[in-house]
């Protein structure tokens, strides 16, 4: 039996595709990520970019950005913009 039997081709397909959209918005390495956030940062980062997504209007975005300044900060830092 060869490696690849053991394989589930759906979950590969998925968890491909979760990286590949997760990369669009969020240029970071994994590692560059880990060294800023904490693990409880992390949940809010992943709350706060799906609260993001969802928002469609421009106050929308900006009541997320303020819901979540600890997260923004941290990112506009690992980006170097300040």
């Amino acid at each position: 039996m060869a490696f690849n039997d053991d394989l589930d081709s759906e979950l590969v397909a998925d968890t491909t595709a979760a990286y590949q959209k997760a990369a669009t918005f969020l240029p970071f390495k994994a590692s560059e990520i880990k060294q800023v956030f904490s693990v409880a940062e992390l949940t809010q980062l992943e709350q706060f970019t799906k609260a993001m997504a969802k928002a469609t209007t421009d106050n929308e975005k900006n009541a997320k950005l303020m819901k979540y300044p600890s997260v923004v900060l941290k990112l506009l830092q690992l980006a170097k913009i300040v």
